[in-house]
């Protein structure tokens, strides 16, 4: 490895092709795709308790298109056992891909919500090595423009459905990288605030102003990251997290710094452009992401 530079204005574009590795590293997709049947889709409102007794049809193929605007259906998605009973339980995840936006119902439960913004589902703990079952609810309309990538909303023939598949998660992976965006996200904040001229910072390309004018709290924060990265490079995301914790536990606070309580809240803005049913179905949604702790 070379060694580490004095120069800190070239640490954060290294950070930023750290955070990127941690976020490949973060979800392993299974590629055999999960046994799904679907029912027809429908303007018509089925609620979860008689959802069950709608006649159901195996998907044979994917992509699969369904449904026109504002359509409702539901699926029946086989959740198969770990293959080793043995080892213990670990989390896994439900990778739904359907551009229609869905709420998962697990023994009659709503327990989370898909759409762009929530594209892997945790799976009950019942689910973690037994087999099982879940009901999705869909509806044939997308929000989640404030999504990169996602603001294309339902194409023209309906909804495409991709399958679903099983899927894990490197918790070490997934901490690191909101560590990093973290640290990284308050040093550009507080090299902005004072050199609010300094344009795009930090850039990977061009020219990069030195940073032995930035504050003290923000030079350690750059240079904490680029040990951590070397931290990643030898010993993987875990090691990272050891710099980055300890990083994070040491800043100091600024004197008028409080203690808060953050709460979480939801929009459902565009509802009043759908039917009211449909507006229904996404507080439905919503609430669920809401209490999926």
């Amino acid at each position: 490895m070379l060694p580490r530079s004095p120069h800190l204005q070239f640490v954060p574009p290294r950070v930023e092709k750290a955070r990127g590795r941690l976020e490949a590293m973060i979800w392993r997709v299974d590629d055999t795709p999960l046994p799904v049947a679907q029912s027809k889709s429908s303007r018509e409102e089925t609620f979860v308790g008689d959802a069950a007794g709608l006649a159901f049809l195996p998907v044979e193929q994917t992509p699969h298109v369904w449904g026109q605007r504002f359509d409702q259906c539901w699926w029946k998605v086989q959740i198969p056992g770990a293959e080793s009973e043995a080892s213990p339980a670990r989390a896994r995840y439900l990778c739904w891909r359907d551009q229609g936006e869905a709420t998962a119902y697990f023994e009659g439960q709503a327990v989370a919500g898909i759409d762009p913004g929530h594209t892997m589902l945790a799976l009950p703990e019942a689910l973690w090595s037994a087999a099982g079952e879940l009901l999705i609810e869909s509806i044939c309309c997308r929000t989640g423009i404030w999504v990169p990538g996602a603001g294309q909303g339902i194409s023209d023939a309906g909804s495409v459905f991709e399958g679903a598949f099983l899927a894990t998660r490197d918790d070490d992976a997934w901490a690191a990288y909101f560590d990093v965006e973290v640290l990284l996200d308050l040093a550009v904040a507080l090299h902005r605030k004072d050199h609010p001229l300094d344009g795009d910072w930090p850039s990977a390309f061009g020219y990069r102003p030195p940073l032995e004018h930035a504050s003290p709290v923000c030079r350690r924060i750059i240079d904490g990251l680029d040990r951590a990265v070397d931290a990643l490079d030898h010993d993987g995301p875990a090691a990272l997290r050891e710099v980055t914790q300890k990083l994070l536990a040491d800043l100091p606070a600024d004197a008028t710094a409080m203690d808060a309580t953050l709460t979480g809240h939801a929009h459902i803005d565009l509802v009043w452009l759908w039917p009211e049913r449909t507006g229904e179905f996404k507080a439905v949604h919503s609430l669920a992401n809401v209490l999926d702790v």
